[in-house]
């Protein structure tokens, strides 16, 4: 699971470092002809990590204790994807609204939601913790 993380995170890592690299210095600040983009911005991440929380607890919640380990952890697995795929779509938006815009505004929003994705990053502890499995079930 870790390496889907990391993958994912490379992709975006990746293609935002392309559209800073192309932008180099020309990213303006804050200005009235980009407010509406800023509001759908801050809008659709804040909303794709509130969902990705929301559909993540309630499928966590959904995962009987009698059920199987490997039910368990595909469940876990399916859960865990929907939240990032989520956190994915607000990070890929604000390199979109960057490169259209030029305004580093978005390059900040990006960097948070890729902050909140690696604070979401999987291990085998909090898995544990989670699933409420034994260590040598994993």
């Amino acid at each position: 699971m870790l390496i889907l993380f990391y993958a994912i995170m490379l992709g975006h890592t990746m293609f935002a470092l392309v559209i800073v690299l192309i932008l180099k210095g020309e990213m303006a600040t804050l200005d009235s002809s980009n407010n509406m983009l800023l509001y759908v911005s801050a809008f659709i991440s804040t909303s794709a990590v509130a969902a990705g929380y929301i559909l993540y607890k309630s499928r966590i919640n959904r995962i009987q204790e009698n059920d199987a380990t490997d039910k368990k952890l595909d469940m876990w697995r399916t859960a865990f994807l929907i939240k990032m795929m989520l956190i994915d779509v607000a990070c890929f938006l604000n390199l979109t609204f960057l490169m259209l815009t030029n305004n580093r505004i978005f390059l900040y929003l990006y960097i948070l939601m890729a902050i909140i994705m690696l604070m979401n990053k999987p291990s085998q502890y909090k898995t544990i913790e989670e699933l409420q499995i034994g260590d040598e079930q994993i």
